[in-house]
C-alpha cells in the first residue's frame, strides 16, 4: 500500500503531552486534521438523516492525541490547538541544569491536561458525537481521554493481532470510520478487522497519500458493501517535507508512477487525495 518510506515521527507520540507533536509538525504546516473541515459536516449531516439519530459514533484510525476530535467535537483546528504549545517553551536556568523531578513532571502534565480539558469544554459544539480512537500509542490516547477528546480508546496493534473481546465492544457500532492520515501507516489488516466488527456498514472517509495505490483499499471496502468515490482527486497539501531525502524519495516515487507533480502542491509538500466510501444501498 505504501509508495515510499515517509519520515518517521513515531517518537512524538510517546510523550504524555502533545507539545512535541505540535512543535515538530506545526512548522511543517501539517494539515491532516483539517482536511475533514470540508467533507465532515456534510457527511455527518447525511448520516444523521439516514440513520434518524443525532447520536453518532466515530472511529478515528491512528488517532494519536485525538486532534481530529478537537475539530469534530469542539471546532478547534490544528493551528489553534498548536498555539497552546509554544515552539520554544520557556525553561529556567535551574530547570535546564537539573534532572526533572518525576513528581514535579507529573504535576506539570496533570495541570496541562486540566487546562486543555477546560479550554475544550468551553468550546463544545457537537456533544452528540462519540469519538473512539484506535492507536498503538498508549501515552497519546491517555492524554486524549483525560482531555476529553476521546470517549474511548483501543491500543491493540490490529496490523498484527485480532481485537480482544473488550476491543470488539469499543470498536463495534461505528457510523463513521475516519482516516485522515492512517492510510500512510496502516495496512489492509487493520481496516479489515475494524470493518468485520460492524454489523451495519459505516461510512469511511480518508485521505490516502497522493500516488498511494488504493486498489487494495477499494477491494476491502467493496467486500464490506461499501461504494468508493473520490470527492476531490486534486493533490492537497498534507505537510512540507521533513528533509531533502524525503522530498527526493517522494518525487522519485511519483515519477516512477508517471504521476504529475511539477507545478502542483506535490512539488513542495507531501500531498493526499480524498476517498469516501458509503454503504452500497444508501
Amino acid at each position: 500500500m505504501r509508495i515510499f518510506a515517509k519520515h518517521s515521527f513515531e517518537s512524538l507520540y510517546q510523550q504524555p503531552l502533545p507539545g512535541g507533536y505540535f512543535r515538530q509538525l506545526a512548522p511543517l504546516r501539517y494539515r491532516s486534521p483539517d482536511f475533514a473541515r470540508r467533507l465532515l459536516p456534510g457527511t455527518i449531516a447525511e448520516l444523521r438523516r439516514r440513520t434518524g439519530r443525532r447520536r453518532l459514533k466515530v472511529l478515528d484510525l491512528a488517532c494519536g492525541y485525538g486532534i481530529n476530535s478537537a475539530l469534530l467535537k469542539f471546532g478547534v483546528d490544528f493551528a489553534t490547538f498548536a498555539r497552546r504549545y509554544p515552539l520554544h517553551p520557556a525553561r529556567t536556568a535551574s530547570a535546564a541544569a537539573t534532572a526533572p523531578d518525576p513528581a514535579e513532571s507529573a504535576t506539570v502534565t496533570d495541570e496541562a491536561v486540566s487546562r486543555d480539558a477546560a479550554f475544550l469544554r468551553a468550546r463544545a459544539r457537537d456533544t452528540e458525537l462519540t469519538v473512539v480512537g484506535l492507536d498503538v500509542s498508549r501515552p497519546a490516547t491517555e492524554y486524549a481521554l483525560a482531555a476529553g477528546l476521546l470517549d474511548a480508546a483501543v491500543n491493540t496493534d490490529l496490523e498484527r493481532y485480532d481485537p480482544t473481546p473488550a476491543d470488539q465492544l469499543v470498536l463495534a457500532g461505528a457510523d463513521l470510520v475516519l482516516a485522515t492520515g492512517a492510510f500512510s501507516y496502516l495496512g489492509i489488516a487493520t481496516l479489515e478487522r475494524v470493518l468485520a466488527l460492524q454489523s451495519t456498514p459505516p461510512v469511511v472517509l480518508g485521505w490516502p497519500l497522493y500516488g498511494q495505490p488504493t486498489e487494495e483499499i477499494a477491494r476491502c471496502l467493496a467486500d464490506h458493501r461499501l461504494t468508493v468515490t473520490r470527492p476531490d482527486p486534486t493533490p492537497l497539501h498534507q505537510r512540507h517535507f521533513a528533509d531533502a531525502r524525503e522530498r527526493e524519495a517522494y518525487h522519485y516515487s511519483l515519477r516512477r508512477l508517471r504521476l504529475p507533480f511539477v507545478g502542483s502542491a506535490a512539488e513542495t509538500s507531501l500531498c493526499v487525495t480524498s476517498l469516501l466510501a458509503r454503504p452500497a444501498l444508501a
